[in-house]
């Protein structure tokens, strides 16, 4: 991610001086969907988005216990991931989560939030870097190819309100360097394995739907 998030700082500063004015007030500009993440969370006192946030990750738990070795029912089950309560987990949780792995935020990311638009998963920060400082957006097809088997692709990406057009992060993209390679990966998309293995059993997505304020997942248990 961290290679990706330069490589978009570059194509933002070229495109700027590229077209001038216009493209400088655009990247300035705030998203609506990041304002109105923001003032949901601004506007809910620190232990109720505390709160939301344990409980979105004990559900989470909570829906693969039930699906797995010790679990009873038909072995199918839906999981269903709000917006709100994703970015109530990114704001009060994310850092503890980091912490007890030994990891952190690629340098100048801050305020990390995902939101849904027509159809997309987006994935929205804030990037601070030495005169740089605007909110990126990310914007990601979430596909199931079969079950088990998750496809995303990097499908748009903003700074600011102003569209960089994936072309042009596909021509900065050279394949035989590991960076441009990891890009042209996520342009291109990316297929892995969507699941969660013990010694007898496993837990697989079978299906997902992206909602306009949610993203469901279909979970099946089936056995090694």
């Amino acid at each position: 991610m961290r290679f990706i998030f330069t490589r978009i700082v570059l194509v933002l500063v070229a495109m700027l001086i590229a077209v001038g004015g216009g493209a400088y007030l655009l990247s300035r500009g705030t998203p609506g969907y990041w304002k109105k993440a923001q003032r949901a969370i601004d506007n809910t006192p620190t232990d109720q988005l505390s709160a939301r946030g344990e409980a979105l990750q004990q559900r989470v738990f909570n829906t693969f216990s039930r699906l797995g070795p010790t679990g009873s029912g038909d072995g199918l089950s839906q999981l269903r991931i709000g917006v709100d309560e994703a970015n109530a987990w990114l704001r009060t949780q994310l850092p503890y989560w980091q912490e007890s792995r030994g990891r952190s935020m690629p340098a100048g990311v801050s305020q990390p939030m995902v939101a849904i638009q027509d159809g997309r998963v987006v994935l929205a920060f804030r990037f601070e870097r030495e005169s740089f400082d605007q909110v990126v957006s990310l914007f990601f097809d979430v596909k199931l190819v079969e079950a088990g088997r998750v496809r995303v692709k990097l499908a748009g990406v903003r700074g600011g309100r102003l569209p960089i057009p994936i072309q042009t992060l596909a021509k900065m993209a050279d394949p035989s360097d590991a960076k441009g390679g990891f890009l042209t990966a996520a342009i291109e998309g990316t297929t892995f394995d969507a699941v969660v293995r013990d010694s007898q059993h496993e837990v697989a997505v079978v299906g997902i739907d992206v909602e306009k304020d949610a993203v469901v997942f279909t979970l099946r248990q089936g056995e090694h």
